[in-house]
């Protein structure tokens, strides 16, 4: 098991953004390899799939989590 939080720190709404592309993008992923995706939780801003911060769980039976890029 993987936790994983991605976080805009303190940046401005590009960077809320960008954690919301990079959200996809690992959902995407997972869903390809076969890895669970839970999203744990998340802080999200005024905007339409912007967030301060997102707390992922990835699991794998098998040993892909290392493989992903």
């Amino acid at each position: 098991m993987i936790l994983l939080q991605l976080s805009a720190g303190q940046g401005p709404a590009a960077c809320c953004k960008a954690i919301g592309f990079a959200l996809k993008e690992i959902e995407k992923q997972c869903r390809e390899k076969g890895v669970a995706f839970d999203l744990i939780e998340a802080i999200e801003t005024k905007e339409r799939f912007c967030f301060k911060s997102v707390l992922l769980q990835l699991e794998s039976k098998q040993s892909v989590l290392g493989k992903m890029t």
